[in-house]
């Protein structure tokens, strides 16, 4: 019967088109006899492949896996599917002698993709996981009460070949600080990092900045779990091929000041 499979895309890159990529099918195969293999591919995405070739015996206790790669398969994978469905068959031949299949033998296919990520970007939406603080509300309102100014230090260190805008969610409720958080701080920006032959050599910063923050934004910090979220908006490339590897991120430095009067009571 056709095999299902899903295809796993990072969050907000199911838009990407790759430039290369490498198809694996590895067939695990527990019956002891060799085999024929024919196998087709086929994408949600309308497109589909077929990979064919000799697998070898193996047995119950001791399955043995062929590997079958395909390293042209670019045009197969654009757009990227959500999940690919194999069908096909293995034929098998027992060299003119007796042999027997039981309940208990098995031949399982497994496709993996990979890229080395050389690709064209369009513009991407990328959502980081929420982030949980507790904050001890003992003596908040002494500060949230007597404010004077108030700001968001904040730094973004960029080692993508892109640039981005950032937007920073808080709020009180992780199901819709997305949705509806109690204070956003948006347009975040940070140019691309520096390249060289399509490979990141350095980072890039924003540098450390602050942006005035009012009474009503401070009292954020009255929540004592408050909800933190990150959102990239890359750039996209510009219709050009770009390149990134395990080493490449984005990094999101901030902090909460605040200026208050104290009158040497608590």
């Amino acid at each position: 019967a056709p095999t299902m499979q899903p295809v796993d895309i990072p969050t907000g890159f199911d838009s990407v088109q790759l430039v290369s990529a490498v198809l694996t099918l590895q067939i695990e195969n527990a019956i002891s006899l060799p085999g024929s293999l024919y196998v087709q591919i086929t994408g949600d995405n309308g497109r589909s492949l077929t990979l064919s070739g000799p697998i070898a015996p193996g047995s119950r206790l001791l399955p043995v896996t062929t590997t079958f790669v395909d390293s042209n398969v670019a045009a197969f994978l654009n757009p990227i599917p959500s999940n690919v469905t194999l069908s096909g068959s293995v034929r098998y031949s027992g060299g003119g002698s007796v042999q027997t299949i039981s309940a208990d033998d098995y031949i399982l296919p497994k496709v993996t993709i990979t890229s080395p990520l050389e690709l064209v970007l369009g513009p991407t939406t990328v959502e980081t996981d929420i982030e949980r603080t507790s904050i001890d509300q003992g003596n908040i309102s002494a500060i949230t009460d007597h404010v004077q100014e108030a700001r968001f230090v904040y730094n973004i260190i960029n080692h993508l070949p892109i640039g981005a805008l950032v937007n920073i969610y808080f709020g009180p409720d992780s199901a819709t600080l997305l949705t509806n958080p109690q204070l956003l701080i948006d347009s975040l920006t940070v140019v691309a990092a520096p390249t060289s032959g399509g490979i990141v050599t350095d980072t890039a910063s924003s540098g450390f900045r602050s942006i005035t923050l009012t009474n009503t934004d401070i009292r954020v910090l009255e929540n004592d779990t408050l909800f933190t979220a990150v959102e990239l908006l890359l750039e996209g490339s510009g219709g050009q091929v770009i390149r990134l590897t395990g080493n490449d991120y984005v990094t999101v430095q901030g902090r909460m000041e605040v200026d208050y009067r104290f009158d040497g009571n608590f």
